[in-house]
């Protein structure tokens, strides 16, 4: 990898920060253990996650029953790190809006000293 992607990945870099932002697509970034490294505003909108929420919602999803087959998806991308999975499951927002959701999952390998910067 060149020394430009290495530092790219390691600070989030800018292209990839705006990417994200500006997406219509929901983004979840999470760390290999699921600790939640970054949520773009297209999911704060369509999962309603506060701003306050973005660190703890995954807490929020193992409390819900609702929706246990988009969490699947989540848990699956942690612990499945061989696996890029896309499926397509039913979400309920806490309003009660429903969605279909397209989920693609991917795992990419960060050590821990960067997962820890972010």
């Amino acid at each position: 990898m060149s020394e430009e992607k290495s530092k790219a990945l390691k600070t989030g870099g800018p292209v990839s920060d705006h990417i994200l932002r500006d997406m219509a697509n929901g983004a979840i970034v999470l760390g290999s253990k699921g600790k939640v490294l970054q949520v773009n505003e297209s999911a704060k909108r369509i999962l309603e996650i506060g701003e306050d929420e973005t660190d703890t919602f995954m807490i929020r999803m193992s409390e819900e029953e609702v929706n246990t087959q988009f969490y699947d998806c989540i848990f699956a991308a942690i612990y499945d790190k061989n696996v890029t999975n896309h499926k397509k499951v039913p979400y309920t927002a806490p309003s009660g809006q429903k969605y279909s959701l397209h989920v693609t999952s991917s795992f990419f390998q960060l050590d821990e000293a960067d997962e820890k910067e972010k």
